[in-house]
């Protein structure tokens, strides 16, 4: 549900009826959707995406804001980068104006691959996301959808077509 006041889409707690501020990119599906206006979709991005505080860095995007209490960058669903949540984030930001979020989240994908691809042929189920690298344990060193993060990048440089021109 949108959420002003945020600049997001947020989780409504059936439990107690408030709103759950804990982000994570989950919050910009809504984006593969197309629930958000135009206006919207630019608010998360400059808001959220690109907030230190919360998902840019050297290595996006984390699992749970970095200015989350739960994130540690590299426990599972505490900060770890996960593939497949680059890959739903990145198909969400196709279907709106955003060229240099694509293009930044395709680049700094890439590099996470291509890191641990050349120190050590690793393609990692997720990855640490202060240094990029092997989180430490809970990891599989080579797990099929860390390919993801090579694919965003051949869509976004055209060498694959994109999912939208497949239908």
């Amino acid at each position: 549900l949108w959420h002003e006041p945020t600049g997001l889409f947020l989780n409504k707690r059936l439990d107690t009826g408030g709103w759950s501020f804990r982000l994570s990119p989950t919050h910009f599906y809504p984006l593969l959707a197309k629930a958000a206006t135009p206006n919207q979709a630019e608010r998360m991005i400059d808001e959220h995406f690109y907030n230190p505080e919360e998902f840019w860095g050297d290595y996006i995007l984390p699992s749970v804001a970095r200015n989350d209490t739960a994130y540690t960058g590299r426990d599972y669903w505490r900060g770890s980068i996960w593939a497949p949540m680059n890959f739903l984030t990145y198909l969400g930001l196709r279907n709106y104006n955003l060229p240099l979020a694509r293009a930044d989240l395709a680049d700094r994908s890439l590099k996470l691959l291509v890191k641990n691809w050349e120190a050590e042929g690793w393609v990692l189920e997720n990855y640490h996301a202060e240094t990029g690298a092997y989180p430490g344990y809970r990891s599989e060193y080579f797990y099929h959808w860390g390919a993801l993060l090579g694919m965003i990048n051949l869509i976004e440089k055209g060498g694959v077509a994109p999912p939208e021109r497949m239908l």
